[in-house]
């Protein structure tokens, strides 16, 4: 009976996983990335950092669309940006600062190898 009970705990305990796949918890995005023009950027279960700050840059939830972050310098700054993932290639819409013109730019990330 205590093996039924288990195995049927942990039957629901995967299912519940595997419902809510981009929850922060399970992020599939975890890890270091990389963009064409080498900026680097952190992704950790709640938190984004970009070129190895020690301060993240964003606070972030997600769902199967649309990362939501929160600026985490600026307090009621949020913003939403679609992605998509294709071939192990993150391709996330106005994304990064432009540096040289106002607004964001699209980012192309490829995992780095730690």
């Amino acid at each position: 009976m205590k093996n039924c009970v288990r195995s049927l705990l942990l039957l629901i305990a995967i299912s519940f996983t595997a419902c809510y796949p981009s929850d922060p918890e399970v992020s599939p995005f975890a890890g270091k990335w990389q963009d064409e023009k080498g900026t680097i950027v952190r992704i950790t279960n709640e938190y984004i950092f970009f070129n190895a700050q020690s301060r993240p840059t964003y606070r972030y939830t997600m769902d199967d669309q649309k990362f939501y972050l929160e600026l985490t310098k600026v307090e009621n700054y949020t913003r939403e940006c679609a992605y998509s993932y294709n071939n192990g290639v993150l391709y996330i819409h106005e994304f990064i600062k432009n540096e040289m013109f106002e607004g964001y730019r699209d980012a192309v990330l490829v995992k780095v190898e730690n």
